[in-house]
């Protein structure tokens, strides 16, 4: 399936257009939901006399229901305010039940060193890097860097 352009219209906003959008209307429109609510739709305007297939179709839609969810992602982070500031990070990581050397390896972990980077920076060998993230996990109840840099940074409602 390749569409000529594709439009994105939202109640209430300036509607965001794709390149080449022709004048008309769309020959496919599809909802964009959140949950139940329908809080939009996307427009795609095929060629001259082409329409799609059921498969091609069944793509489209799951493309707008992942459409839909990010818009409610990127809406969410914005009205959370994203991220914590350094100061907040700062504080956060002081009230965890970590060890200096432990808190500096989160500091370097937050600050987007790799397990090198860091073993590089404290003299340590990778080995006791990953030892020390094990049990960095362990203490804060994480199972991932993901969730440990989300937890700490306040990229998640169960950061506070």
């Amino acid at each position: 399936m390749r569409a000529v352009g594709w439009i994105v219209e939202r109640d209430g906003e300036e509607p965001l257009r794709g390149e080449g959008v022709p004048d008309g209307e769309a020959t496919v429109t599809l909802p964009l939901r959140s949950g139940r609510e329908v809080i939009g739709s996307l427009g795609l305007f095929l060629p001259q006399d082409r329409r799609l297939a059921e498969d091609e179709l069944r793509v489209a839609r799951w493309a707008a229901r992942l459409y839909a969810r990010g818009l409610g992602y990127s809406e969410r982070l914005a009205s959370e305010g994203g991220r914590r500031s350094d100061e907040e990070v700062g504080d956060a990581l002081a009230r965890t039940p970590l060890t200096p050397r432990e808190r500096e390896v989160v500091a370097l972990l937050l600050s987007g060193a790799s397990t090198r980077d860091i073993a590089d920076s404290t003299g340590l060998t990778v080995s006791t890097i990953n030892t020390y993230m094990k049990r960095i996990f362990a203490k804060l109840g994480v199972h991932s860097r993901v969730e440990l840099v989300a937890r700490i940074a306040g990229t998640t409602m169960s950061a506070s």
